[in-house]
């Protein structure tokens, strides 16, 4: 699974606390995924956010853990709910 999610993705839709975002105003460009590292880039190309990341222990529905390190979220840990259209990231 880990595998599967490595490499650049860009945001299609966004909810916070069930409020949809309009994608164009978020500032998040794409967020990338290496082993163990992932990286957030806004519109400019720059790096706003970086640090380790894990998969969650839920397994339904399927989450990811990041673990910041610099940036905003520096020290703290986020929890996020995966969704996709891909069966092998399901």
């Amino acid at each position: 699974m880990e595998r599967l999610l490595e490499g650049s993705w860009v945001p299609v839709a966004a909810d916070v606390s069930g409020q949809e975002l309009k994608i164009g105003e978020l500032r998040v460009a794409r967020l990338s995924f290496e082993p163990e590292r992932y990286e957030i880039i806004d519109h400019a190309g720059d790096v706003v956010d970086a640090g380790t990341w894990q998969l969650g222990v839920l397994d339904n529905p399927r989450t990811i853990d990041l673990l910041g390190n610099s940036g905003p979220n520096a020290a703290k840990t986020l929890s996020y709910i995966l969704f996709s259209t891909c069966p092998a990231v399901r």
